[in-house]
């Protein structure tokens, strides 16, 4: 979608096939049990590619940031930076302490 969106905007003939019933590759969302999950879009912004190419291409996308949470049994834990990890550890040495 990126090559094709490049291409047209220099006015080459673009036609676009997508092999799933859906396009939009990673950057899409998936309906289960009546939720709604979004997929991939967060590593792609991650990555810095996606908002400097939409803004190279005059494509504006409201972006919220979504915190990523951690359930295990009763117990939920809100991943912040690299420092969660050290509470992560400690979550698991609490609730599985044999293991």
């Amino acid at each position: 979608m990126t090559s094709a969106a490049y291409l047209s905007r220099e006015g080459k003939k673009v036609l676009l096939f997508e092999k799933n019933s859906e396009c939009g590759g990673l950057v899409n969302t998936f309906t289960r049990d009546g939720f709604h999950f979004d997929a991939g879009v967060r590593a792609l912004i991650n990555a810095g590619i996606i908002l400097p190419m939409l803004k190279d291409l005059g494509i504006q996308l409201e972006v919220v940031k979504s915190q990523v949470s951690l359930g295990i049994e009763n117990e939920i834990l809100h991943i912040e930076n690299l420092d969660s990890l050290i509470s992560y550890r400690e979550l698991l040495v609490k609730l599985f302490p044999e293991s």
